[in-house]
């Protein structure tokens, strides 16, 4: 998910817990903003990340 064009660009993703939100920051060498609760059970904190923070992709053709 991100933001509107008028703010700088910014990705979220679910986590769970504030720790695995800066676990993924560290993984992808993403810049993480913010973490935020979220309501959810399962992934209840949401990870703010600088830029368009997308998962690498596994299933490129060779």
């Amino acid at each position: 998910m991100t933001q509107g064009s008028d703010r700088p660009r910014r990705t979220v993703h679910a986590a769970a817990s504030r720790k695995h939100c800066k676990d993924m920051a560290d993984r992808y060498r993403w810049k993480l903003v913010d973490t935020k609760l979220n309501g959810d059970k399962i992934l209840p904190v949401d990870c703010e990340f600088e830029g368009d923070a997308q998962f690498p992709s596994y299933m490129e053709d060779d």
